[in-house]
């Protein structure tokens, strides 16, 4: 999320530090009340030089850079490529064996070309991309506190590592690409849970 000060070229180098002051402290105040609410939010942020870049660290964009790091050395024909805004948060750890395409308004061509669609968050509820994913046909693999592996788990093509660290995540994504993906199974657990008739239930 980007935050930028209206008007900020055109003050005084000292009312600069009093409103980018001002604007750290909001952004501190909206992240302790983003947690005290219950939302899975660990707030990081760059300044852009009139405002700040705000982000949430829980994404996952290092540990999606490690796993890619150890399938460069282990299976060297696999790609992974990552679309969202993180890519350009220069603070975080990005491995070149990543393809950083930034945000993108239609990624269906490129979820075309993959086989798995591996979710990063360390506790990210359910974010609509994966599930765009599994209903496009892909496995998925994520961690065991999101959302998202509530809804994966026990589907051939899909898996849930239990550890937060490389080393699980890739062996859990090792494990799904030898599997073939229930397409009727996956498409019937998606309908079950995240379906219209799901919202219909008393």
């Amino acid at each position: 999320m980007l935050l930028d000060i209206v008007g900020f070229s055109k003050t005084a180098p000292e009312i600069h530090a009093a409103q980018l002051a001002t604007l750290a402290f909001a952004i501190n105040l909206a992240g302790e009340a983003a947690v005290k609410l219950g939302f899975p939010f660990a707030m990081e942020r760059s300044t852009t030089g009139d405002g700040y870049y705000v982000w949430n660290a829980r994404k996952g964009v290092e540990l999606f850079s490690q796993v890619a790091d150890l399938a460069k050395e282990r299976h060297p024909r696999w790609q992974f490529h990552w679309v969202g805004g993180l890519a350009t948060m220069n603070r975080l750890y990005q491995s070149p064996a990543v393809t950083w395409h930034g945000f993108m308004w239609n990624p269906s061509e490129l979820t075309k070309q993959c086989r798995l669609f591996f979710l990063s968050s360390i506790d990210d509820p359910c974010p609509l991309s994966a599930l765009e994913a599994l209903q496009a046909g892909l496995g998925c693999v994520a961690y065991k506190d999101t959302g998202t592996a509530e809804i994966i788990g026990g589907l051939k093509g899909s898996g849930v590592f239990q550890m937060y660290r490389a080393e699980a995540a890739i062996e859990e994504i090792e494990k799904a690409l030898q599997e073939n993906v229930d397409l009727e199974a996956q498409k019937m657990r998606l309908a079950r849970l995240v379906g219209p008739a799901a919202f219909n239930e008393a």
